[in-house]
């Protein structure tokens, strides 16, 4: 039956391979996205990785040079001079050695003859003090803590950047040294500088919108090319050997080249907006292609699914028909191709359908009568158990009662011989009565004729009557029963009379199955809601293969025609079946030559309330 709601294959087919093709085109321009940006990322980084190290190696350069400046001032004789006397005389010679160091660039900074003390002998500037309170004090007091075996002739520091209002600053300082001891300084106050357009050059050798900073090492002090003081971006992140920071709510990518001998870092960044900018137009390019393919592919899905679908579904039209009943239905067969020898198929199998269909109901028809006369002949056969076994214990009782009064002397006196075989009469005349009482038994469970009358029964009672029936089989065969006292609380749901019956057949099979001399036990204990009362013996046990059988009707334990255990096989088929029918059952351990062990299950009895004296 078509369920409504659904859509068809019809409409599922193009809609499938649209998705399909959406999701395909979606992932690769997603991977090409990720391929140009990865790559774009790169070669940015590669381009402002040169031009940093460049500018870092053109920052070497000059630097070298202005120690040298400084390194060859510093070993003037007039300079020591200065610092070996107090004659004011020896200043004017000193300070026009620091006035060769000035370019045309530096007007305005001082260069500067320090003692060892760090205090000014000779300065450059008309009013030095105008600048002491600009230099830091750390400056002074690092070159002082510096040990003097450290410096040389040529060992020129450079100190770290400071702002220095709009600009930013550094001091060049180089030591005077006279043998291994260290007289003084030259030191030449300098500020950052540079083409303005430097970051405007760089954009145009990179191709990227970079910008340039220096900073110091630490990273506490931030300068714009050409020189003015910034503040520090947030968010640094260097994993993976690629920088990253965050300035002015931007994401940068920034690459960075220490200048060699200072405590300065060239720092070149970019916007990775700007570098991600050409992966992604080339992506959106691609993504209105993609929009015009899957247009494309959408329509020939839909040519396609449509010469598919519409044969298939005739054939699904087709296989509801059937389904419903309409079995001579058929499909046109077009072409020979896959659908077209599915058509061809489905004819046929909906003719062979139809005609087993036919055959079946046929055979519907024979099996109905074959179960009307089964169940006709079973009822006959129940019934003529039910009537023969009734009309065979009148005369049994009869031959049982015309063989007691003999036995009595009534007709005349009764010899030892005649007793004796009175006697035989009497018990065979039992014997048969019990087969009959067996199959009678065994026709009422089958025709479900058997009322049961459940009621809470004390275990203990049943098991006394019990003992009082079998004793005389028990002793006839010089055997020993044992049966442990059971607690007198434990109460089963079940037809007394039935219970009884069970009970009786599980320790006569015992009896009867098991030598002379042995032993007999019948217990019973809880088992969860249930109570489990079991028969245990030492007789003959039961082969393994013959387990599953023993509850089928006619089965005994042995099977042989010179069998010499008397009955028909029909008793633990009853007492399972009364067992199941108390919503119990009966289960059976054995080992053959060591005994068996019969364990019947009943649903225990709701416990009696306790009296109130």
């Amino acid at each position: 039956m078509r369920r409504t709601g659904s859509l068809s294959l019809e409409h599922k087919l193009p809609l499938l391979m649209t998705a399909v093709l959406l999701v395909v085109l979606a992932a690769s321009l997603f991977l090409t996205y990720r391929t140009l940006s990865d790559s774009s990322a790169a070669a940015a980084r590669k381009r402002l990785t040169e031009a940093v190290e460049q500018v870092a190696g053109s920052a070497e350069i000059s630097m070298r040079r202005r120690a040298q400046l400084l390194a060859g001032a510093a070993r003037d004789p007039a300079l020591r001079a200065a610092l070996d006397t107090n004659d004011t005389s020896a200043y004017a010679p000193a300070r026009r050695v620091l006035l060769r160091l000035t370019a045309a660039t530096d007007s305005g900074l001082p260069v500067e003859l320090w003692n060892a003390r760090g205090e000014r002998v000779v300065s450059t500037n008309a009013d030095p003090d105008t600048l002491r309170a600009e230099v830091p004090e750390v400056l002074r007091t690092d070159v002082l803590r510096a040990p003097p075996q450290r410096h040389s002739s040529d060992s020129v520091r450079f100190s770290i950047l400071y702002p220095t209002g709009d600009r930013i600053a550094f001091w060049i300082i180089a030591p005077v040294v006279r043998g291994q001891t260290t007289h003084g300084y030259v030191a030449q106050l300098l500020r950052v500088g540079g083409a303005r357009d430097a970051s405007q050059t760089l954009r145009e050798l990179t191709g990227e919108q970079v910008t340039l900073f220096v900073r110091n090492v630490a990273g506490d002090v931030w300068g714009l090319a050409p020189g003015a003081p910034v503040a520090a971006p947030a968010a640094r992140d260097s994993a993976e050997g690629e920088l990253t920071y965050t300035r002015g709510g931007s994401r940068m990518m920034a690459t960075e080249a220490r200048v060699p001998g200072t405590p300065w870092v060239f720092v070149l960044e970019a916007p990775l907006e700007s570098v991600q900018a050409g992966p992604r137009t080339t992506v959106a390019t691609l993504a209105l292609l993609s929009i015009a393919l899957i247009a494309l592919g959408a329509a020939l899905s839909w040519f396609i699914s449509r010469s598919i679908t519409r044969p298939l579904g005739a054939l699904t039209v087709a296989a509801e028909a059937i389904a419903n009943g309409e079995y001579t239905r058929r499909v046109q067969v077009t072409g020979g191709d896959e659908i077209g020898r599915l058509a061809e198929s489905f004819n046929q199998m909906a003719s062979q359908i139809d005609a087993s269909r036919r055959e079946l109901e046929a055979g519907v028809q024979d099996a109905r009568r074959a179960r009307e006369e089964a169940e006709a002949a079973n009822r006959a056969k129940s019934d003529f158990l039910a009537v023969m076994s009734h009309e065979l214990r009148t005369p049994l009782n009869a031959i049982g009662g015309y063989a007691q009064l003999l036995e009595m002397g009534i007709h005349g006196p009764v010899t030892d011989a005649q007793r004796d075989a009175l006697g035989r009469i009497d018990r065979s005349q039992a014997h048969l009565l019990s087969l009959i009482n067996d199959v009678l038994n065994f026709a009422k469970i089958d025709a479900g004729q058997v009322e049961f009358h459940l009621t809470d029964v004390a275990l203990d009672d049943v098991m006394s009557e019990l003992e009082a029936i079998v004793a005389p089989q028990v002793r006839a065969k010089e055997q020993r029963l044992e049966m442990p006292e059971c607690d007198g609380g434990l109460r089963v749901r079940a037809d007394r009379d039935k219970l009884r019956q069970i009970l009786l057949n599980l320790v006569s099979n015992a009896v009867k199955f098991t030598p002379e001399g042995g032993r007999i036990v019948l217990d019973c204990a809880r088992a969860g809601a249930a109570l489990r009362i079991r028969v245990s013996d030492t007789g003959i046990g039961i082969p393994e293969d013959r387990m599953r059988s023993i509850f089928e009707p006619f089965v005994q334990a042995g099977r042989a025609l010179n069998r010499t255990h008397e009955g028909v096989g029909l008793g633990l088929a009853i007492s399972r079946d009364l067992a199941r029918a108390m919503e119990g059952d009966i289960t059976v351990e054995s080992e053959v030559g060591r005994g068996s062990v019969f364990t019947l299950t009943l649903p225990q009895a709701a416990p009696v309330p306790a009296r109130v004296s």
